[in-house]
C-alpha cells in the first residue's frame, strides 16, 4: 500500500497518541482498501491505543473485531498473535499469553524494531504476572532493539516501578517523556514514580496534563490520587467526581479504588476493586499496593486478592 496523506496522517495520529483523529482516520482508510492488509494493520494499532489507555466492553470488541479482520486479510500478520496475546494476558489467560509471545518471538521475519515491541509487551505482561526479573530482562532487549521507543521507556518505568528500583525508574520516566511529551502514559509514568518516591506534589503537573489529554478513567483517577497524596484533598475529590463520569475502564476502576483507600473511604475502594474483578482485573501488583493498604485484613479484600491469585495460577 503506497504512502498517502491519508496514511501519513494515520501514522502521525497513532504515533502521537491522538486516539480520536487515529480511529477516525483507520476508519475512512479500511473503508477505501478492506483487503489491504497495511490498512487493517494501522486500524489494530488505533483500535490497541484507544483499548490500552482506557478499557472498556466496546473497545475490547472493536479491537477484536478489527484483528479478525486483519486475520482474514493477513492470516500470517504477526500483529495478529502479538495483540491477542497482550489482550489474553491482561484478561488473566496467562499460559495463551505467554505461548503467543513466545510464537511470534520464534519467527525470523520481524524488524528490529516489531520485536522490540513485542519484547516490551511480552515484559509488560510479565510485570504485572509478578515476574519481576523475566520483565526486566525482556524490556531490556527491547530497549537494545530499539532505544528511541517512548512506549519502551514507559513500559519499563513500570516494570522498575514493581521492582522497587524508583530512581533508575525516574531516569527512565523523564527519558520517556523526553521522547513523547504529549503521550498520557509517558506522563503518568513520571507521576507515578514521583509518588513512589513520597513527592507527590512533583507529580502532580504531569498528571494533570496527562488526564486533560486523555480524557479517561485509567489517568484521571491518578491524577485524583496524585492531588490527595499531595494534601490537596478538596481538589482531589473533585478530580475524583470527573473521572467516575468519564467511560468506565478497568484501569480507572482499579485506580479509583486506590484513591478511595487512600481517602479512607472502604466501602467504595472495595466496590470499585469489585467491579475491576469483575471485569478481568489480574494483576498480582494488588496484594502488594501500598494505596491499598487500609483494607487488608478485610474480608472482601482477601477474597479479591484470593481470586486474583487464582486467576494468575498457570
Amino acid at each position: 500500500m503506497a504512502a498517502s496523506p491519508l496514511t501519513t496522517a494515520v501514522l502521525a495520529a497513532i504515533q502521537g497518541h491522538e486516539i480520536p483523529a487515529a480511529l477516525a482516520a483507520t476508519a475512512r482508510l479500511v473503508e477505501a482498501f478492506p483487503d489491504e492488509p497495511d490498512a487493517r494493520y494501522l486500524r489494530v494499532a488505533a483500535l490497541f491505543e484507544a483499548w490500552d489507555i482506557g478499557w472498556s466492553a466496546a473497545k475490547q470488541r472493536a479491537l477484536e473485531q478489527g484483528l479478525d479482520d486483519l486475520a482474514r486479510v493477513d492470516p500470517k500478520h504477526p500483529a495478529v498473535d502479538v495483540t491477542r496475546a497482550y489482550v489474553a494476558g491482561s484478561a488473566g489467560r496467562n499460559v495463551e499469553a505467554a505461548g503467543l509471545f513466545t510464537r511470534v518471538l520464534a519467527r525470523e521475519d520481524l524488524s528490529p524494531a516489531l520485536r522490540a515491541r513485542v519484547h516490551a509487551l511480552r515484559g509488560y505482561h510479565e510485570v504485572y504476572r509478578g515476574g519481576h526479573a523475566a520483565a526486566l530482562a525482556d524490556l531490556e532487549q527491547a530497549l537494545r532493539l530499539s532505544p528511541a521507543s517512548a512506549e519502551i521507556f514507559a513500559r519499563l518505568t513500570e516494570a522498575l516501578l514493581q521492582a522497587g528500583r524508583l530512581q533508575d525508574a525516574l531516569v527512565r520516566a523523564q527519558q520517556a517523556v523526553a521522547l513523547a511529551p504529549l503521550d498520557p502514559r509517558t506522563l503518568v509514568g513520571v507521576s507515578m514514580v514521583f509518588k513512589d518516591l513520597g513527592r507527590p506534589a512533583e507529580g502532580v503537573p504531569y498528571a494533570a496534563r496527562a488526564c486533560e489529554l486523555a480524557r479517561t478513567g485509567n489517568v484521571c483517577a491518578v491524577y485524583a490520587l496524585t492531588l490527595h497524596l499531595a494534601g490537596r484533598t478538596t481538589e482531589a475529590l473533585e478530580a475524583a467526581k470527573q473521572a467516575e463520569a468519564l467511560p468506565e475502564d478497568l484501569g480507572g476502576l482499579y485506580n479509583l479504588a486506590c484513591y478511595w483507600a487512600v481517602a479512607g473511604h472502604r466501602v467504595e475502594a472495595l466496590r470499585y476493586l469489585r467491579r475491576a474483578l469483575d471485569l478481568g482485573y489480574t494483576f498480582a501488583f494488588i496484594e502488594r499496593d501500598p494505596d491499598l493498604a487500609s483494607l487488608h485484613g478485610d474480608p472482601e479484600f482477601e477474597a479479591i486478592v484470593a481470586e486474583v491469585k487464582k486467576r494468575l495460577r498457570p
